[in-house]
């Protein structure tokens, strides 16, 4: 299954809901972050928050205030693919209030950085980081 949202912002618990809703209960092995400024605050607004950890000693943890439970991400693997795409191996956790996993699963995070703010990509390293999201993308729902 292939979802296509917006990278989440850090209001109102929509890290939560997005891997809990779209990663946990549609067991979405891939995700794909196209947005080049995570985590930024450069401009009036954040694109997207950095929803994910980048150390693997440090989880990231989000709540919300429907829920009593939690969401844990753990950072496996990080593995540079080129100047503008990076791949992140994620535990993503449902933890009870109580401390109990509900539900785990693991799933891939592709980020290319390399695409330029409200452009198309056109620098070498841009198009080449993109065509190797299509390829990872191809590899990964048709093989």
């Amino acid at each position: 299954m292939l979802l296509a949202c917006d990278g989440p912002t850090d209001r109102n618990g929509k890290e939560y809901n997005f891997w809990k809703g779209f990663v946990l209960d549609h067991s979405a092995s891939l995700v794909v972050n196209l947005c080049g400024d995570v985590g930024s605050s450069r401009n009036w607004y954040s694109e997207c928050s950095l929803y994910w950890p980048m150390n693997e000693n440090i989880p990231k943890i989000f709540t919300t205030f429907e829920s009593d439970d939690k969401i844990k991400v753990t950072l496996l693997k990080t593995t540079e693919i080129n100047e503008v795409l990076k791949s992140y191996t994620l535990n993503v956790q449902n933890i009870s209030a109580q401390e109990t996993v509900i539900k785990e699963a693991q799933v891939d995070l592709v980020h290319f950085s390399g695409w330029p703010d409200c452009e198309v990509p056109t620098e070498e390293e841009e198009v080449s980081g993109f065509a190797e999201v299509v390829k990872i993308l191809f590899n990964h729902f048709v093989f």
